[in-house]
């Protein structure tokens, strides 16, 4: 899950499409920073899909979803699980930029997950105590099924690793940020790869190189040509490529044509395999590049209301995505206990749901986020 920081390119070379903002946008402290709000929109727009799809399965708004047309419920609703993959390119982008210096030596690389780190750790702790502390009422409700779990358990969620240890999350959406701390390694490790191939003939080009290596690699998961191995989908590696395909975007967004090539090579490549092994994720995640390819020159001199809405959304849509899903659970339960079980008390709860996780996610920017992204700025090299 892609941390809900505005998407922000700076010092990119004149010939990037991002060079000249719009004068009302994108300009800090007068520097030539350049913003890129559809990535704030997309990133509000996937919070909220995932919030409808977690709605839907967690058989909160069965009637609703049976009155509305089919196509129009597969889109809105089963289908949100792909917000998951708008963030996933997200991430790649955002890491890519903050990390840009990993490749400098092991002091930068070290500074660059530490921010990272400190970025992602605080609200995520914060969600596990509301995530424990709606456990702990269960218990008390003597709830079919709630058992607190074990000192060990608790260890592996707060070192990301639940998954790869065989732990059931307290919450289903965290198996997304054990895969983005995996790749967060992984991005630092393939940066400290380029340098020191930067210092042999591929100077100049070994990033490209090793980007484009690693995409290669990448691409065998799509195409299931990686052979099958349960233990590789609690890492990473089925869905690097969508990671990938963030840090292709930011080349060119960076370098301009001299990595539009790669970018549009791997499109096409992901696009394929995507199409021939009908992967809704993958698509997902291209169409996710190509509207922030696409769009990123836009940069509108005043935003309307709905756009400032979707932007602020995103602002706020990391802590969104990590409390919605008991909070969610604790909206539709007092629903329907006032409204009882029709379709008007489900779209009641759903609303109530939504800007309940809204306010709670606003609070918790306000005071872990934004503290955490200031705290995480002192490992800046």
């Amino acid at each position: 899950m892609e941390q809900s920081e505005p998407v922000v390119l700076t010092d990119f070379p004149s010939s990037n499409a991002l060079a000249t903002p719009q004068p009302t946008i994108g300009r800090q402290n007068g520097s030539s920073t350049a913003r890129l709000p559809v990535a704030d929109i997309l990133r509000g727009l996937a919070a909220s899909w995932v919030f409808l799809f977690h709605a839907s399965e967690g058989r909160h708004i069965d009637k609703l979803v049976r009155a509305v047309p089919e196509t129009l419920a597969s889109v809105v609703f089963s289908a949100g699980h792909l917000g998951v993959a708008v963030f996933f390119v997200l991430s790649g982008l955002v890491i890519a930029m903050s990390g840009q210096r990993c490749g400098d030596g092991l002091a930068p690389a070290a500074s660059f997950l530490a921010r990272r780190l400190v970025r992602l750790a605080p609200p995520y702790y914060a969600s596990l105590g509301v995530a424990l502390a709606f456990l702990l009422l269960k218990m008390k409700a003597e709830a079919a099924g709630a058992i607190l779990p074990e000192p060990a358990a608790i260890a592996a969620h707060l070192l990301f690793m639940q998954d790869l240890m065989g732990i059931h999350a307290l919450n289903s959406v965290y198996w997304t940020l054990c895969i983005e701390v995996q790749f967060y390694f992984v991005f630092c490790a393939l940066m400290l790869l380029a340098r020191w191939l930067g210092r042999g003939p591929l100077a100049g080009h070994a990033e490209l190189a090793v980007i484009g290596t690693a995409c290669a690699v990448a691409a065998l998961w799509p195409f299931r040509l990686a052979e099958d191995n349960a233990a590789w989908h609690t890492s990473f590696l089925p869905t690097w490529h969508l990671f990938l395909l963030g840090v292709a975007l930011h080349h060119v967004l960076k370098r301009g044509r001299s990595a539009t090539a790669l970018y549009i090579a791997y499109v096409v490549v992901l696009a394929v395999a995507a199409i021939v092994g009908r992967n809704m994720f993958t698509l997902a995640g291209i169409a996710t590049s190509v509207v922030l390819f696409g769009l990123s020159r836009w940069q509108p001199e005043a935003a309307s209301g709905s756009i400032r809405l979707l932007t602020n959304l995103g602002l706020i849509s990391y802590s969104f995505y990590l409390l919605h899903n008991p909070i969610t659970g604790a909206a539709f339960n007092v629903t329907r206990r006032v409204a009882g079980d029709g379709i008007a008390a489900e779209l009641a709860g759903l609303m109530l749901s939504f800007c309940l996780c809204v306010l709670a996610a606003g609070i918790s920017y306000v005071v872990i986020e934004r503290p955490a992204i200031q705290w995480g700025r002192r490992f800046r090299t």
